[in-house]
């Protein structure tokens, strides 16, 4: 694996170099930023999918992005890509003293614990708030789920699931009201505490939001596109737009063929 690794890393060189491609010596930390950001948004959707070959492509495509990140702050004296694999290394050894040292941990709770035990002994410097370790550039779903683990913590949460599903009861009756209320500002600030309480749900009921809603939209995409393919073939003519009960009938009918 060695070998693959440091050819990658002189292959990322040589683009950098000044024989190397223009656009890839033009990138920065920053302009590279989005790039990693999708692909692994595209990792997650692979191995949803269950689809191997592509799983092994976005897989590489990170590490492509992690290299040539690390080979420009090599080019400005910061680190290098041995410093990013040492530091890594050391640190999965440190954190898991119940593997590499003498902690016992007999399940996966208490392996988390002893993780977040050790994580907290590396803090150079308290935060100002539990909630400033919750990255501002997280996607709005996954901060809420990230926010409300951070203050449960240390026990700002409800005792058991009966508490969010009660929330998202009120939080729905709010948000009727605010609807008929015809106040818009207060329709959008109802309409996002509904959505953080369905988040605390989940977070209780041990489903990770995020997962959740990426099935879902994979699931509605599919079965739109099966109304979309049918009512094009059921219309009668190419100007003509389905109705509702024709789409409702094929959106039952991707249903049903799911099922079977």
């Amino acid at each position: 694996m060695s070998q693959e690794f440091d050819a990658l890393c002189r292959t990322i060189r040589k683009l950098r170099s000044p024989e190397g491609c223009p656009w890839d010596r033009k990138q920065t930390p920053e302009s590279l930023r989005p790039c990693l950001i999708e692909e692994c948004f595209e990792t997650v959707n692979a191995i949803d999918a269950n689809d191997i070959p592509n799983i092994r492509e976005e897989l590489g495509d990170i590490f492509l992005n992690i290299v040539m990140i690390s080979e420009i702050y090599r080019e400005n004296g910061s680190f290098t890509v041995t410093d990013v694999l040492k530091e890594v290394n050391e640190k999965l050894i440190r954190r898991h003293p119940h593997v590499f040292g003498d902690v016992k941990a007999d399940n996966a709770e208490s392996a988390l614990a002893s993780w977040n035990s050790e994580k907290e002994k590396e803090k150079t410097e308290p935060a100002a708030s539990l909630l400033d370790t919750v990255p501002e550039s997280y996607p709005p779903l996954l901060k809420a789920w990230k926010m409300q683990q951070k203050a449960a913590k240390i026990g700002f949460d409800w005792p058991d699931p009966s508490g969010p599903k009660n929330k998202i009861d009120e939080e729905i009756r709010e948000t009727e009201a605010a609807a008929l209320s015809g106040n818009f500002s207060d329709l959008e600030e109802e309409c996002g505490d509904l959505l953080f309480a369905i988040v605390n749900w989940c977070r209780h009921l041990k489903v990770n939001p995020v997962t959740a809603l990426n099935k879902a939209n994979e699931k509605f995409a599919r079965r739109f596109r099966y109304v979309e393919k049918e009512c094009r073939l059921s219309s009668s003519g190419i100007h003509q737009s389905p109705s509702l009960e024709e789409m409702n009938r094929a959106w039952e009918e991707a249903k049903k063929a799911e099922i079977r």
